[in-house]
């Protein structure tokens, strides 16, 4: 794993749930100076098609080629972005998506401003408990938002 950048993209919450119809999080193409923070891991090419199973690829995902910013260089990658028919900008995630990025960026080691905006990020409640106590299992301290030691930005 290694904390990188893309750089001209923008994190948007706009893709509609396929279950749920809350937003989920994708990057759009923007301003020169834009960037989002993430991280950039190595999978074994015949364990990939899990991860497009479990990402959705085809059902509200497609797929694109990035170059992103590691502390190594420039790399190669690829990310799952919004598929247009699943674009709706008036969406934002339930509380307990945002947490889980949140806690997830903190726990990965990106910035602390990163994981501040994320933190920040509008977000509802769930109308559904049991999904929301569900999904919160997932996240360290229960999405509390307990700071957590961050790497510094990385360039």
């Amino acid at each position: 794993m290694a904390v990188a950048r893309l750089d001209g993209h923008e994190l948007r919450c706009h893709k509609r749930s396929n279950t749920d119809g809350s937003g989920k999080f994708s990057v759009v193409p923007s301003r020169s100076d834009a960037v989002v923070s993430g991280a950039l891991f190595s999978i074994p090419e015949d364990e990939k098609h899990r991860l497009d199973g479990a990402e959705g690829l085809g059902y509200g995902y497609d797929e694109r080629a990035v170059a992103v910013m590691t502390s190594s260089g420039t790399r190669k990658a690829f990310t799952y972005v919004a598929a247009a028919s699943h674009v709706d900008n008036d969406l934002i995630p339930f509380t307990w998506y945002r947490d889980l990025a949140a806690e997830g960026a903190a726990s990965l080691g990106l910035s602390a401003a990163h994981v501040a905006f994320l933190r920040g990020f509008p977000s509802r409640p769930d109308p559904d408990a049991g999904r929301e106590a569900s999904e919160r299992a997932f996240i360290p301290c229960g999405g509390t938002g307990a700071v957590r030691p961050t790497r510094p930005e990385t360039p």
